[in-house]
């Protein structure tokens, strides 16, 4: 069964042949990039979709901050979990 045929790679200038998208050079690259600039920022490897869950439920049960409470102000969460005590 005949193949199919190699194509230039994506990235700018670059004379290689490839299968895919990107060369092997440019491919590295590229997943570098596309993670530093176009995941979102609330998508990180120490939280997941069962740490979103979790936050989500939190909030849903407990919408105003506990810190601000105990000194008689009301305000919104917006953090659940401080790695450094506010």
């Amino acid at each position: 069964m005949p193949r199919k045929p190699k194509r230039p790679c994506a990235f700018p200038g670059c004379p290689n042949l490839t299968e895919k998208q990107y060369c092997e050079q440019h491919e590295k690259e590229q997943n570098k990039r596309y993670n530093k600039y176009e995941r979102k920022a609330d998508v990180n490897i120490k939280y997941g979709r069962a740490w979103r869950k979790v936050r989500d439920r939190y909030v849903s049960a407990h919408p105003l901050c506990e810190r601000c409470l105990e000194q008689g102000r009301m305000t919104p969460v917006d953090e659940v979990h401080h790695i450094i005590p506010v």
